[in-house]
């Protein structure tokens, strides 16, 4: 959709404001024309994805319940996907990590029934990082274990960054400082344009280390 794509291009351009503008007349324009394909929850996703980064979690659950209940009515399991990543991180802005780790234990059951690896990966880092966050650092280490495996082979750039860079988080807690940094370069180095609010996480990741 025309205005989808202007609003992922202000984002890759770190014009959230912009690109949620966009998001929100991508939605408008869908509901109001009744565009109910397989882009109308990419819609929603989209909507929930610029809430969550201005912490409107109120708004950005409403959007989110609505999306998930499309999906399911419908059944494109492909989009749910992505809502329950939604979720998942809607929960974790909360701290909400009991609930954050529904979500991501429901995507990667669906991940799995659809054989759809790079998902499996992506929802494994979100366990990792919610048990991390949780201190339960054991399980967080097997979770992003797993995830490194599968997705160094199996996923796309932005999985690799991600999956890099929540490793690196984790061996910072655990003390290991030059791995941690060593990882969080990796993620920098693996995507020569990264969205800018990611290329800051990076950043700001490697200017507090030390002080971790």
């Amino acid at each position: 959709m025309f205005y989808s794509m202007l609003g992922l291009l202000a984002f890759y351009d770190g014009e959230m404001a912009l690109a949620h503008e966009y998001n929100l007349k991508a939605y408008e324009v869908a509901t109001k024309h009744q565009m109910f394909n397989d882009l109308y929850p990419l819609t929603i996703q989209n909507l929930v994805s610029d809430l969550i980064f201005f912490k409107k979690f109120e708004e950005a659950n409403i959007y989110l319940k609505q999306g998930i209940k499309f999906c399911l009515e419908y059944q494109f399991n492909e989009r749910l996907l992505l809502l329950y990543a939604n979720g998942s991180d809607l929960e974790v802005g909360q701290s909400n990590y009991p609930f954050a780790k529904t979500y991501a234990l429901d995507g990667l059951t669906l991940a799995k029934r659809l054989s759809n690896t790079p998902h499996i990966g992506t929802f494994m880092i979100q366990l990792g990082n919610i048990a991390r966050l949780q201190k339960d650092y054991v399980q967080a280490k097997q979770h992003l274990e797993e995830a490194m495996t599968l997705l160094e082979t199996h996923g796309r750039v932005e999985h690799k960054v991600a999956i890099y860079l929540r490793t690196a988080f984790l061996e910072a807690d655990l003390g290991n400082k030059l791995e941690a940094r060593r990882l969080a370069i990796k993620a920098m180095h693996v995507f020569e344009t990264l969205p800018p609010a990611e290329m800051k996480e990076i950043t700001d990741f490697l200017e507090n280390i030390d002080d971790m």
